[in-house]
């Protein structure tokens, strides 16, 4: 997980565990990245209510007949409205 202000200068690094939605399942993908954002965010001097804009990845996320019910890990689990 990085963090990064809006010119590119990145603040905060850090790296999580499985987010492999189809071994940790939902729950588990939402917490480890929960935990990455945690960590970054703190590294980084940073609060999540700072955040004003995100990009995930996810292993066959784009796959929707896969994905039970969908899934958005950055809200509400993560606590914050940025797009």
């Amino acid at each position: 997980m990085c963090v990064a202000t809006t010119a590119g200068e990145v603040l905060g690094f850090t790296t999580g565990g499985c987010a492999n939605w189809e071994s940790a399942g939902l729950d588990g993908v939402a917490g480890e990245l929960a935990a990455a954002l945690d960590a970054a965010l703190s590294a980084a001097g940073v609060a999540r209510h700072d955040v004003t804009a995100s990009a995930f990845c996810l292993a066959r996320h784009g796959l929707a007949r896969q994905m039970p019910g969908g899934l958005n890990p950055c809200s509400p689990t993560l606590g914050w409205g940025a797009p």
